[in-house]
């Protein structure tokens, strides 16, 4: 199991909340549909200090584990059976802990679709074809349901920039194109 390194960004997929049954199934809450994507799947699981944005704070991996079926029991909870859980008191170990995934290993696992996750546009590149004096980093992304925000660091500061906006050109993996970010300068 790879260390991740002091500055690494660790994705938050699901938490562990507590066992259901006796035969080791979990009630997960997910962030996001990632889960449903990979079964049969080995993900890591961390304890972690909390999430932000998306991301796991003061990650720490503890285990891997492997995911063999995932049911949803409500909006908001998931069943999970891991092939190495087997019993409640195994299950029960496992409470508080986070599914993670290393921001790039989610890139290269899950990036290029369309419509983009959300998280693929953390940390690319952002230029201005009409000033290509603004060239920046998208550092942040807010959910805010059906649409999004991401923050863009420019060199005269961050900027908000509508994700179903006409400021945004395109996008592909680590690029962001845009267009008149000069009109979301705050006055």
């Amino acid at each position: 199991m790879t260390q991740p390194s002091g500055t690494e960004k660790i994705l938050q997929l699901g938490r562990i909340q507590r066992p259901r049954g006796l035969k080791g199934e979990l009630r997960v809450t997910t962030s996001g549909e990632l889960l449903y994507h990979t079964i049969p799947t080995v993900f890591t699981l961390y304890h972690a200090a909390g999430s932000e944005l998306g991301f796991l704070t003061q990650a720490k991996p503890i285990r891997q584990v492997t995911l063999v079926a995932i049911e949803e029991e409500s909006a908001l909870l998931q069943i999970v059976r891991l092939k190495e859980i087997s019993d409640r008191g195994q299950a029960e170990e496992l409470q508080g802990l986070y599914f993670g995934l290393p921001l790039a290993e989610a890139l290269t696992r899950f990036g290029g679709g369309h419509p983009p996750y959300l998280f693929e546009y953390i940390d690319a590149d952002v230029t201005d074809v009409a000033e290509p004096s603004f060239t920046g980093r998208v550092v942040h992304v807010f959910d805010r349901g059906a649409d999004f925000l991401l923050e863009v660091a420019l060199p005269i500061g961050n900027i908000l920039v509508p994700g179903n906006s006409p400021f945004i050109v395109s996008f592909t993996p680590g690029k962001l194109v845009c267009e008149n970010l000069r009109y979301l300068i705050p006055d």
